[in-house]
C-alpha cells in the first residue's frame, strides 16, 4: 500500500470508497462531532459527505483528505485534511480522531508531518487552521504543533478561532 505521509507510529493513505463505514464511526459520535456539526445518523449521510470530500480532493496537487491508521495495528485512527481555508487564499491543516485515540498524542504527531510537509513539499509560505472558541484540545494541538491565535473569523455559522504558521526558511 503507498502511504502518503507517515510518522513514527502512523500512517495516511488516499481514501477510498470502502472506507464508508470507516468514516460513518467518526462521524457518527456525537462527542466527535461536537464542535463541528450534528452527528451523522445514517450511512446515506455519510455517503454524501465521502462524494463531498471526493469532488474536492486533488491529491495531484496534495490538497485532500486522508485516512490514518496505527502503523503496528493498522486500526482506524481518523483522517487528517489539507484544504482551502474558507473565503481565504490559505491552505488549512484539520484533523478529526476516534475518541478512543483521542489523548495519544496523535493529532501533534501527524500534523507535525503535515506543516513539514506544506512547507518542504507544496512550498507554502503559510497554513492556517479553523477550530470551535470552545475546542481547547484541538486548540492545543495546533499551538505545540507551531500555529498562533491570529483572529476570528466566520466559517461555517461559527465565529472560528484561527491560527496560522509562517514558514521562516532561515530556521
Amino acid at each position: 500500500m503507498k502511504y502518503f505521509l507517515e510518522s513514527e507510529r502512523l500512517y495516511l493513505r488516499a481514501i477510498t470508497q470502502d472506507d464508508l463505514k470507516l468514516l460513518f464511526e467518526l462521524h457518527s459520535d456525537p462527542e466527535v462531532m461536537k464542535f463541528i456539526r450534528p452527528a451523522e445518523k445514517t450511512l446515506d449521510e455519510t455517503r454524501t459527505t465521502m462524494e463531498r470530500i471526493f469532488r474536492t480532493n486533488d491529491y495531484e496537487k496534495g490538497i485532500g483528505l486522508w485516512i490514518c491508521h496505527e502503523k503496528i495495528s493498522n486500526d482506524f485512527i481518523g483522517w487528517f485534511v489539507l484544504k482551502p481555508l474558507e473565503n481565504t487564499p490559505d491552505i488549512e491543516i484539520g484533523y478529526r480522531l476516534l475518541r478512543k485515540h483521542w489523548g495519544k498524542g496523535f493529532a501533534t504527531e501527524m500534523s507535525r508531518e503535515m506543516v513539514t510537509y506544506c512547507f518542504d513539499k507544496l512550498k507554502l509560505s503559510k497554513i492556517a487552521a479553523a477550530t470551535h472558541p470552545d475546542n481547547h484540545a484541538s486548540q492545543y494541538v495546533l499551538e505545540k504543533i507551531g500555529l498562533r491565535f491570529v483572529r476570528r473569523q466566520q466559517i461555517h455559522h461559527i465565529n472560528a478561532c484561527i491560527y496560522e504558521c509562517n514558514h521562516d526558511p532561515v530556521k
